[in-house]
């Protein structure tokens, strides 16, 4: 499929004619390698620098994992408690907040 051109049979000549821009995909930029030409002690510190964030970045992975398991266990003992509240109300305990939950013997 080839587009027409939109100058064609006008009074605007040809040169005029700007083609359609061709779509491109777009992909993230890669990590540079440390190639150009800088002092040694700057290179060392660089790539201290890219390794220190690598380390951040897998920490933050670890963080973000280690939430995750938190928070389904608060939810699952959020449920467990709700869980137990009614099995209590249909018991008939008549305990029904947590400060006569405590007070009772």
């Amino acid at each position: 499929y080839t587009l027409a051109n939109p100058y064609e049979n006008s009074s605007i000549n040809e040169s005029s004619y700007i083609p359609p821009l061709k779509m491109t995909t777009l992909t993230p930029p890669k990590r540079p390698d440390i190639t150009f030409d800088v002092a040694p002690e700057y290179s060392t510190y660089l790539r201290k620098q890219e390794d220190y964030i690598q380390q951040l970045e897998k920490e933050g992975r670890t963080c973000r994992e280690e939430l995750a398991r938190l928070l389904s266990k608060v939810r699952q003992v959020i449920d467990e408690n709700d869980r137990l509240k009614n099995e209590s109300k249909l018991n008939g305990s008549g305990i029904e907040t947590e400060e006569e939950f405590l007070s009772t013997p």
